[in-house]
């Protein structure tokens, strides 16, 4: 490999991780964990041998915003307190709204809970949902 060559190299390779870093800060990612859409992302590893997500459907409120239900299952032998929030995005992966808030489910051995939440924005179609173990 020829110096010029090297140097291209050098200078592309400095682009993408430069690319890389401005989308990392432009989505407010605060993970190393790649987010997809319609996806459930847990914050905490070994977190999904704690829980089962179950049932999940995207769908249109009365008013036609768009609306996610799911079930958070328990399916470890303790009790498990999670905190989880929701962010929108349209289909080119741009955020749509503020992510939600913080909320808190306390889950006893084997104990279910329904997540039911809703877009404020019409042009919110996508979704990825946070867990966190408190």
């Amino acid at each position: 490999m020829s110096s010029t060559d090297s140097k291209k190299l050098l200078k592309n390779s400095c682009k993408l991780l430069f690319l890389c870093l401005f989308l990392t800060i432009k989505q407010g990612c605060s993970t190393s964990i790649p987010m997809s859409l319609n996806s459930v992302q847990y914050q905490i590893s070994g977190l999904s041998d704690l829980l089962i997500i179950d049932n999940v459907s995207l769908g249109k409120s009365a008013v036609g915003h768009a609306q996610l239900n799911m079930i958070i299952r328990n399916i470890s032998e303790k009790p498990v307190t999670v905190e989880v929030n929701t962010n929108w995005y349209n289909k080119d992966f741009v955020a749509t709204e503020a992510p939600s808030g913080w909320q808190r489910i306390n889950l006893s051995h084997q104990q279910s809970y329904v997540l039911n939440t809703s877009a404020t924005q019409l042009s919110s179609t996508h979704y990825v949902v946070n867990i966190r173990e408190i």
